[in-house]
């Protein structure tokens, strides 16, 4: 038929965009090859479930959660689980990651076993899918944050390991990936010392067998860097965040919002090493890179410039702002300026309220807030404090506020605590773990 045919080029380009990070782009030619599937194919036709399966994956790296999500429902109500079982631990998988990224751990923690569960049963235990499934849950056990879950995850990741090794023997680039991962737990347990022998042989490995501007080995720097942070040497942590840099600019140009990580680390360095001046022109260059143009002066008030930012970019941006105040609020006369540091806290709260209203059914916004907890506290403590120094009452009227919104925060999502689960599907006795 010629309208499939249509849609099929309309797919493949959206799939080309899609690979290229060009999402909104994709996201046009993906729902144009939509509109025309869905007059003349069933719902779960497979070349239509791969088409709307892909739809919905460009909404979901925009940020667009809500749509992608109402894209997912729909899917796993048309098909089968039984007969269209791949797909289904697909979409399951799309939206566990959704889950990450909106703070919702535990609810990502459900869907991801239920997945391994399945991947076990069907393929049994030495297969690449179950060793990506012991990886994703080693993953996100890191995101709890807690001692019992990097046990956890630990073990998952032991696991992963042990099997991947029966797989390929000569430790390739799944096993390196892994011992990645593995890192990141130690790093958050705070155990640098044991991360960065693992971390220099993951960048060795990658460096004699990828190509020198490969993003495997730019990972592999940033990760050193953080480490290397957290060990305090600045030195060494500078060299793997101009290495992780250089392979950005490589790969994406002059400027682009990916090198905002590196430079955020590096402005937190000189932060620390008493170069207030060189960490305010970074975090000048981050928000520019994050929102072009972004000014208090500019004809869009900078409450406008935010709000209408991508997700992502919001996300980044909290921690932005939070580290100027970090920096406002460290330095000496002339770099102590507590109003300004204040009204960038203001803007990292407004940011994560923002970012709460994604997707209001998901049920561990909790986490989200005990992630900045200490945005608003610093917040509260600058207000006091400009209170008591000029008994200037919208101070306190704003101490109040700051209150306020912390503790709502918390009570409204407490109510929604189970709500998320729902549409995916998930057997309750996952859920009920």
């Amino acid at each position: 038929m010629r309208d499939t045919a249509e849609a099929r080029q309309y797919f493949e380009k959206g799939k080309k965009l899609l690979s290229t990070s060009r999402y909104d782009s994709a996201f046009f030619y993906l729902n144009q090859c939509e509109k025309l599937l869905e007059k003349h194919l069933r719902a779960n036709d497979p070349f239509r479930l791969q088409s709307r399966i892909t739809l919905a994956a460009s909404r979901q790296y925009l940020g667009d959660f809500n749509q992608a999500l109402k894209i997912y429902r729909s899917i796993l109500e048309d098909i089968d689980e039984q007969k269209n079982e791949d797909d289904y631990v697909k979409v399951q998988n799309n939206i566990a990651s959704i889950y990450k990224d909106l703070f919702d751990t535990q609810n990502a923690q459900i869907t991801f076993e239920w997945i391994l569960q399945n991947r076990i049963k069907k393929y049994g235990e030495k297969h690449p899918e179950v060793v990506s499934a012991y990886v994703k849950l080693g993953a996100n056990c890191n995101d709890f944050k807690d001692s019992l879950h990097y046990e956890k995850g630990l073990a998952y990741f032991s696991k992963a390991l042990a099997i991947q090794r029966q797989l390929e023997p000569s430790e390739g680039f799944e096993h390196y990936r892994i011992l990645e991962e593995i890192s990141e737990i130690y790093r958050s347990q705070g155990h640098y010392q044991k991360a960065i022998p693992i971390l220099k042989k993951v960048l060795a490995y990658r460096q004699k067998h990828l190509s020198p501007n490969d993003p495997y080995i730019g990972d592999a720097h940033f990760y050193l860097a953080k480490n290397y942070i957290l060990a305090e040497n600045w030195e060494k942590a500078f060299l793997h965040l101009d290495a992780d840099l250089r392979i950005l600019r490589e790969t994406y140009g002059a400027n682009h919002p990916y090198f905002a990580d590196d430079l955020l680390d590096k402005a937190k360095i000189f932060r620390k090493q008493g170069n207030f001046k060189k960490a305010l022109e970074l975090i000048a260059e981050i928000t520019h890179l994050l929102i072009p143009g972004f000014s208090p002066d500019g004809n869009e008030s900078p409450k406008e410039a935010l709000l209408n930012a991508g997700y992502f970019q919001q996300k980044k941006l909290i921690g932005v702002f939070e580290e100027k105040a970090n920096i406002l609020t460290s330095g000496p006369a002339g770099f102590n300026d507590k109003k300004t540091a204040l009204e960038s806290l203001d803007m990292a709260i407004q940011l994560i309220e923002e970012t709460r209203q994604v997707y209001q059914e998901q049920g561990s916004k909790i986490t989200l807030y005990a992630t900045y907890r200490p945005v608003f506290e610093h917040a509260l403590k600058l207000s006091l404090e400009l209170w008591e120094q000029t008994h200037d009452p919208s101070y306190s009227g704003q101490a109040f506020t700051i209150m306020e919104k912390s503790k709502v925060a918390t009570l409204r999502d407490a109510i929604h605590a189970k709500s998320a689960i729902e549409f995916s599907n998930i057997p309750s006795r996952f859920s009920e773990k």
